[in-house]
C-alpha cells in the first residue's frame, strides 16, 4: 500500500529501521523496547487519525498528543 502523504511514508521507514535497532536490545531491556514500538505506533496511528479527521476540534486534540 502506497501512502500519498510524506510524513505517514517516513513514518513506516522510522519504524523499519528502529525496528531492526530495537533487536540488538539485552532481554532485560524489555520494557524500553516495547515503549519505543508502542510511541512509534501510536504516532503512526496519530496521523492516519489526522488525515481522516476533518473537525479542527480533533485535529488540535490529535497535535497536542502528538507533542
Amino acid at each position: 500500500m502506497k501512502d500519498k502523504l510524506l510524513i505517514i511514508t517516513r513514518i513506516k521507514a522510522s519504524i523499519i529501521y528502529i525496528n531492526n535497532m530495537v533487536i540488538n536490545f539485552p532481554k532485560t531491556e524489555t520494557v524500553l523496547r516495547d515503549n519505543i514500538t508502542k510511541s512509534l505506533h501510536k504516532l503512526l496511528y496519530l496521523s492516519y487519525k489526522a488525515n481522516i479527521t476533518q473537525n479542527k476540534y480533533y485535529k488540535q486534540e490529535i497535535l497536542i498528543e502528538l507533542k
